[in-house]
C-alpha cells in the first residue's frame, strides 16, 4: 500500500512535493543513538532501479518511488542507508504527531492504544525479516546486497 498524499492538521502533505521532503528529511532515525557517527549525506532521490532494500523494514525499493539516503562515516567507515517512501512517511508523521498531538493523557479522546505508522512498518520488517532468516539463516546480514535483493523479490513472487 502506498500513500501519495495524506492530510495532516488541515494541510495537504504530497509526497514528492518540497513540504515532504522538508519533513521527511527534519526526522532523525537516529535520533537517540550515542555513537560517533558523522553525517556526510542526507537526501531524498528518487528511485531508478529497483535493486535495493530498505534499511528500516527490508522491502524492495521501488522505481520511481522517493528515498531518503543517509550516508554516515562511522569508525572509519562509509555506511549508507536507504529508507523506502512508505518508512519515510511513517517516521516523519510519526514523529509529528507526537511532537504536536491535540490531547494529552487525561483527555477522553486520548487512545488506549495508539497504533503508529512505523509499528506498521516494524511489522512488515518483522515478516520479511522472517524470509530472509528462512532462505539465507541467521546471519542473513552478512550476505552480499545482491542476495538479499533476490530473496526479497522471491517473496513477493509468493505473496503474489
Amino acid at each position: 500500500m502506498s500513500i501519495s498524499e495524506f492530510q495532516y492538521d488541515g494541510e495537504a502533505i504530497v509526497v514528492g512535493s518540497e513540504n515532504w521532503k522538508e519533513w521527511i528529511l527534519s526526522a532523525d532515525p537516529f535520533e537517540g543513538d550515542f555513537d560517533d557517527s558523522q553525517h556526510l549525506s542526507d537526501k531524498i532521490v528518487k528511485t531508478r532501479k529497483a535493486t535495493q532494500l530498505c534499511s528500516d523494514c527490508l522491502s524492495i525499493c521501488v522505481s520511481g518511488t522517493y528515498n531518503r539516503v543517509i550516508t554516515v562515516s562511522e569508525h572509519g567507515s562509509l555506511i549508507t542507508n536507504r529508507y523506502c517512501q512508505e518508512c519515510c512517511t511513517a517516521m516523519a508523521f510519526d514523529e509529528l504527531h507526537q511532537d504536536y498531538k491535540q490531547y494529552d493523557e487525561d483527555s477522553e479522546n486520548y487512545p488506549e492504544e495508539e497504533i503508529m505508522l512505523i509499528d506498521v512498518r516494524q511489522q512488515l520488517r518483522t515478516v520479511n525479516e522472517n524470509f530472509l532468516i528462512k532462505k539465507l539463516g541467521k546471519r542473513y546480514f552478512d550476505k552480499p546486497k545482491e542476495d538479499l535483493y533476490k530473496v526479497m523479490i522471491e517473496a513477493r513472487e509468493q505473496v503474489g
